[in-house]
């Protein structure tokens, strides 16, 4: 039993502490806080969770920062969230029972009411209409519309496996397809990579054929510049100071040879006396002077001679004089001839000496020359004449070599844009020094593998629109069998749902038979299983009638029932014996004859629930205004059976109310009642709900 209420922050109540003793009173008028207690109870005994109804309609309205705690005396009770607002709470005068199929506490009481919490007589009365064969039922109807899907899923599968044939053609095409695109792609892949060596290859070979070119042309310009004025104003004169001094030295070792000859024949003229007509006056000189010189030798050898004899032989001086003399006329003689043959050498010795003196003249005009020569060829670089003469023909062709390098420089800058020769030396400079570097400038680039390139050129194009054309063909084919094996997972779907409607169709059957034989058993099992609905009846009826004063119906009609209150079955409506003696829905009786009976059913059900959670546990019932409807003589006769009610269960009563006289009446009843009077907001502190005992 709840000993106190804690109400720490619950709506407008905050630091309230409210005392209940076993029937407890609250009394006071409209907006004086009496639901927010019923609330801050379910809040309590229930603990909703934020999100369940109860929960969330706590939330949206006390906030999620409320706080509110109670003391029990003995174990905490506790009660379902559902029978709280069903059953326990009976709220401003609307006593109506909700019961409803599947809440906790209604499953409790029909399994306590009937054998595994079924209702034979609604069991029976489906099985019957489960079991009949009309046209109408709703398991011929099942029946029926099972078969009729039979057959149109059938007749889809029958489509989708032709639609499978054709999807299996489909696709072995487009495997077909699909190997000749692989072997055109491996094809068209050589192709392509041929091509690319091939035009790497010519990319590289340009690449170096550039280099080579502006290395070439920056070498011309190189030579250009340095064979720039290098003998080109006096070009034209060597060859005609090479023939000069060539033909003066031809000239002088002309004359050196004549003088050479000259001095020869002199020389003969000299040894032997041959030679020409001026050599032939010299030899006759040279013959005379030689007659003379043998005669003088002759006569002094004679003299000799014969003045040796004469001194020897004694012959007188005179005669060895005379001998003498004629020896001495000899020699003079003699003498003679030698000073004529010496005067014809002398001849011919100044003769020869002229000759060398000429030849000497010669050979120095001559080697006069040779220098002359020898010093312009090594100013000029060469060994020879000829070896100049050739050097001049190649300088006129190094010339004419540097007025096409210069003519070829001047169009390669044009090519470029640029405007004179410097300009083009700098952009060849600068594109030798951004060459690439590593493999591709490593060395010269081999010859690609000989082929026809326009060949494989048109064959990859060949290959390509094949490969399109495929490509086209196969899509149409791959969305042809995507199409037609769309209904692939379909036809799986069908077989299940064909064999799904087979199995649902035999077990509508077997069901239809199947309730037949129960309907026919529960049939049995009702007759004996209504004495528990009477009984509860006869329960709620008792009650009611204590309440409305209802007396028992008479026997005189069957139609009539026997109790004031009769269930067919649990969570249907009842009907109920009003002030006239008839039977009615509790939806025809007037609000204080239902209020009556909703009092009564509740007292009897929350009695049976306790009798159900084993007896040992007092529950709580609140009632909230629960004699509105109901007269002065009803409310006493409700007051005495709540008091009975009270006094078997033990149940903790909280009552709310607005009417002194309903609280002079309940305070009158249960001795001991604990009333809190509480006021109207704003009687009190602001925002406050004042509370007193």
């Amino acid at each position: 039993m709840i000993t106190r209420l804690r109400l720490e922050r619950f709506g407008a109540f905050e630091g309230h502490d409210l005392e209940f003793a076993a029937v407890t009173l609250f009394v006071g008028p409209n907006e004086s806080g009496k639901t927010t207690i019923v609330d801050a109870l379910c809040e309590v005994l229930c603990k909703p969770r934020s999100n369940r109804i109860a929960g969330k309609r706590l939330a949206l309205r006390y906030g999620t920062d409320r706080r509110v705690s109670a003391e029990f005396d003995g174990q905490p009770m506790t009660l379902p969230e559902d029978a709280f607002g069903d059953l326990f709470a009976i709220r401003s005068g609307d006593l109506a029972l909700d019961v409803r199929p599947g809440t906790r506490w209604v499953e409790a009481l029909k399994a306590d009411l009937f054998t595994a919490g079924l209702d034979p007589k609604r069991l029976h009365a489906a099985l019957a209409r489960r079991a009949g064969t009309d046209g109408g039922s709703r398991h011929n109807r099942e029946f029926r519309q099972l078969g009729e899907e039979q057959r149109r899923l059938e007749e889809r599968r029958d489509q989708l496996l032709e639609q499978a044939v054709a999807a299996r053609s489909a696709k072995a095409a487009v495997a077909e397809r699909q190997a000749e695109r692989g072997r055109l792609a491996e094809e068209l892949d050589g192709l392509v990579r041929t091509l690319d060596e091939r035009q790497r290859h010519a990319r590289r070979r340009l690449q170096q054929a550039e280099q080579r070119e502006a290395e070439r042309l920056l070498q011309r310009f190189e030579e250009l510049t340095r064979g720039a004025g290098q003998g080109a104003g006096s070009a034209g004169k060597v060859p005609e100071r090479l023939q000069e001094l060539s033909a003066a030295n031809e000239a002088a070792a002309r004359e050196v040879e004549r003088a050479r000859a000259e001095l020869e024949r002199a020389r003969r003229h000299l040894q032997d006396g041959h030679g020409g007509a001026p050599g032939r006056a010299v030899a006759g000189g040279a013959g005379r002077v030689r007659g003379i010189a043998a005669g003088v030798a002759l006569g002094l050898l004679a003299g000799g001679v014969l003045a040796a004899a004469a001194l020897v032989a004694g012959v007188p001086v005179v005669a060895a004089v005379a001998a003498g003399v004629a020896v001495t006329a000899g020699t003079a003689a003699v003498a003679a001839l030698i000073r004529l043959r010496f005067a014809a050498v002398e001849a011919v010795r100044e003769e020869t000496d002229r000759a060398v003196e000429r030849l000497r003249a010669q050979r120095e005009r001559h080697d006069r020359s040779e220098r002359e020569l020898r010093d312009f060829l090594e100013r000029h670089g060469a060994e020879s004449p000829e070896q100049l003469l050739m050097q001049l023909g190649g300088a006129r062709a190094d010339a004419a070599r540097r007025r096409d390098a210069e003519a070829e420089l001047l169009a390669a800058a044009r090519e470029r844009g640029l405007n004179d020769l410097h300009a083009l030396a700098g952009a060849l400079r600068e594109q030798l020094r951004d060459r690439p570097h590593g493999p591709q400038a490593a060395g010269p680039v081999p010859s690609p593998a000989p082929g026809d390139e326009e060949a494989l050129r048109a064959r990859a194009a060949k290959v390509r629109g094949r490969l399109d054309e495929l490509d086209e063909l196969t899509g149409r084919e791959r969305e042809k069998a995507a199409a037609l094996s769309a209904g692939a997972g379909e036809m799986a779907e069908l077989t299940a749902r064909i064999a799904a409607a087979g199995r649902r169709a035999a077990a509508l059957e077997l069901d239809r038979r199947a309730a037949g034989i129960a309907a026919s058993l529960f049939a049995r099992i009702a007759d004996e299983s209504t004495a528990a609905l009477d009984e509860l009846s006869a329960d709620i009826g008792a009650r009611y009638a204590a309440v409305a004063g209802t007396a028992a119906p008479s026997q005189s009609s069957p139609a009539t029932p026997a109790s004031p209150v009769t269930l067919a079955a649990l969570e249907e409506e009842p009907l109920i014996v009003d002030a006239s003696a008839v039977a009615r829905p509790a939806g025809q009786l007037s609000q204080g004859t239902r209020d009556a009976y909703g009092l009564a059913a509740r007292l009897a059900l929350a009695e049976r629930t306790q009798l159900v959670r084993g007896g040992g546990d007092p529950g709580l019932l609140i009632l909230d205004e629960p004699f509105q409807a109901l007269d002065a003589t009803r409310t006493a006769r409700a007051l005495r059976l709540i008091a009975r009610f009270q006094e078997r269960t033990g149940f903790q009563l909280v009552v709310m109310t607005a009417d002194e006289r309903v609280a002079l009446a309940v305070a009158g009843r249960f001795a001991g009642a604990r009333v809190h009077r509480l006021a109207a907001r704003g009687s009190g502190e602001p925002g406050r709900y004042p509370v007193s005992q």
